[in-house]
């Protein structure tokens, strides 16, 4: 019963450990999405409103 629980508990720590790193990467890609977004409102409209494979 022991082994089991603490099976369960290693399960759990692992789980929230993993979440916790997602939550991180979620947060880095966001600020770079952010980021991003500011670098393309500094280019002209014309070059923002074209295809990129025209670019």
């Amino acid at each position: 019963m022991v082994k089991k629980i603490d099976a369960a508990k290693a399960k759990v720590d692992n789980l929230t450990h993993m979440r916790s790193e997602l939550a991180s990467e979620r947060h880095k890609v966001k600020q770079s999405l952010e980021e991003l977004n500011c670098r393309m409102d500094s280019y002209e409209p014309k070059l923002r409103d074209m295809p990129c494979e025209a670019l």
